[in-house]
């Protein structure tokens, strides 16, 4: 295209000068007209480079439009701005706001782009299956997508509209991908997915009450596509799913074993953890320290007052429990292990909560932290141990949230809507260019006017012939514009036209569709002028022939 490109602007630089070339206006023309086509099919942007050159030639600048070079020096700076990867909404935002006039050609360009702003769920494991929403523009126009090397047809789409559709994952390769859409104008933007190997890791906590209720929490990977869990074969309850599929919950059935059994997740495939869980008479699901015997106001560090310490454990089976005991780690000290007797316990809510005075006990406010709880009974059945750790006197507890910000990386719709304004502009370059040409061509073979001679007043009388009467060329001259329904305005200006490089501009206005007219047009013109010189002055001399258009 550089090539061609130059050959034309050299050709027109020529006609600016006012040159003759040896290049038919026609030719000249469709090969403006063959480089827009090419323009229109450009889709890759790594022909940026060689697009923007083309702003900066001297003669596509002066058919070009100073507002349009202002936007475009707006865009170019929003570009550099944000390290060459803009969002699309901010960079339409300053191109209104530079133009107001451009929003509709922005707007009819941002439909034809497509691109892809969210994937919900943003992952899914290796067997693939799972049903996502893909979200983004002109998602109506796509005819396939891709999650890395593997393509799924429209055919396979649902829902479709023009923001979203709904389509099946294929299997893949655990680890992110990149996923494009494709219609007639092209790939979208890369938006990461994330496929997940069907894995369980862990579980807590490790023990649960005979009687069933507890909550569990299950990690992993690619959780989400979780059918069932059991314990020892029995089905557990209340099955939620996190959606980024890391873990999920159950409620455990019940139980009269206490030796430790097997858990299965299915999904994928039948996961197990032999002899990863134990059924417990009882266990823990709070613990909290009081300022004094009311236990009504919660003490954020463990406090003691005339050597009492108060506190309250809540949970389930709690009503064999004889003994409690809490380890306090220590700031510089070795640990503390603390035990507090059934004669301690005050009177609770049978089964569901423990409350204890532990009297006789020494000490101060403590910024230590409870290390773990763990209660017994008789028999020696414990608890699982229970982490507690105390909140700072006079500050603040942090609860950790995990946010995922996924980036879209890649390709971004902004750089496609930058090159597709770039080629829509130089478009409306070289149709102006295109537009101006006959102009060019006739200033440059314009008749340059010459001295007098001997034959001046023949010549004169002779180039005045349309003064005559019309004659039978005439008449059929009029006969055939007739054919093609023109107006009397350009009838008339054909008629009285007298050389041929101003009568081609003519036919082209009225007449584009029909450029071979000229032939008969001229032979017509011809006929009739001669004979009109040679009714008023006889046959003209050869050496005026030439002047007969």
């Amino acid at each position: 295209m550089d090539s061609k490109l130059e050959n034309i602007f050299s050709l027109v630089r020529k006609l600016q000068n006012e040159e003759p070339i040896d290049v038919s206006e026609e030719n000249l023309i469709q090969q403006i007209k063959d480089i827009e086509l090419e323009l229109d099919n450009i889709k890759d942007f790594a022909q940026l480079d060689m697009i923007e050159k083309l702003f900066s030639n001297q003669v596509l600048v002066d058919y070009g439009d100073p507002i349009k070079d202002s936007t475009l020096d707006v865009i170019r700076k929003e570009f550099k701005d944000t390290g060459g990867n803009p969002d699309i909404n901010i960079l339409l935002s300053k191109i209104e706001a530079q133009d107001s006039s451009m929003k509709p050609m922005i707007d009819s360009i941002k439909s034809k782009l497509v691109s892809i702003t969210g994937i919900e769920p943003k992952r899914c494991t290796e067997k693939g299956g799972r049903e996502v929403v893909v979200s983004g523009n002109a998602m109506d126009t796509v005819t396939k997508i891709k999650f890395g090397d593997k393509e799924v047809d429209k055919s396979q789409f649902s829902d479709v509209v023009e923001g979203s559709f709904k389509v099946k994952t294929p299997a893949g390769s655990a680890g992110e991908c990149d996923v494009v859409v494709v219609n007639d104008s092209g790939e979208s933007n890369k938006f990461k997915f994330q496929y997940d190997k069907f894995e369980f890791t862990s579980l807590s906590p490790v023990r649960g009450i005979k009687p069933g209720g507890t909550l569990v929490t299950i990690d992993g990977s690619g959780l989400y596509n979780t059918t069932g869990v059991t314990f020892d074969g029995n089905n557990a309850t209340d099955l939620q799913l996190a959606d980024d599929g890391r873990s999920l919950t159950v409620k455990t059935p019940s139980s009269t074993k206490n030796t430790a059994i097997d858990v299965v997740v299915t999904g994928d495939v039948a996961l197990t953890k032999a002899g990863s869980f134990t059924y417990v008479p009882f266990a823990i699901v709070a613990f909290d320290f009081y300022t004094d015997s009311t236990y009504g106001t919660k003490e954020p560090s463990i406090y003691t007052s005339g050597n009492d310490l108060y506190g309250m454990v809540t949970g389930t089976g709690l009503g064999t429990a004889t003994k409690i005991t809490f380890v306090v780690t220590r700031k510089g000290s070795p640990d503390m292990s603390i035990s507090i007797p059934k004669s301690d316990f005050v009177a609770g809510t049978p089964d569901t909560e423990i409350k204890f005075h532990f009297q006789g006990f020494s000490g101060t406010k403590t910024k230590d932290k409870t290390k773990e709880i763990i209660i017994e009974d008789a028999s020696g059945n414990k608890t699982t141990a229970f982490p507690w750790v105390t909140k700072l006197k006079g500050g603040s507890t942090h609860r950790r949230t995990f946010t995922v910000k996924l980036r879209q990386r890649g390709g971004n719709p902004a750089k496609q809507l930058y090159l597709q304004y770039l080629i829509d502009t130089l478009k409306q370059r070289l149709m102006k260019l295109r537009s101006a040409l006959p102009a060019l061509f006739t200033k440059a073979n314009a008749t340059k006017p010459s001295t007098e001679t001997k034959y001046t007043d023949v010549a004169k009388k002779f180039i005045s012939y349309y003064i005559g009467e019309i004659n039978e060329y005439d008449k059929q001259l009029f006969k055939y514009l007739e054919q093609f329904k023109l107006d009397m305005e350009p009838t008339l200006m054909i008629y009285f036209t007298m050389k041929k490089q101003d009568l081609i501009p003519i036919i082209k206005k009225y007449m584009p569709a029909h450029p071979f007219a000229i032939m008969n047009i001229i032979q017509l013109k011809k006929l009739s002028a001669y004979e009109k010189f040679k009714k008023n002055y006889g046959s003209p001399p050869p050496q005026f022939m030439g002047v007969l258009i």
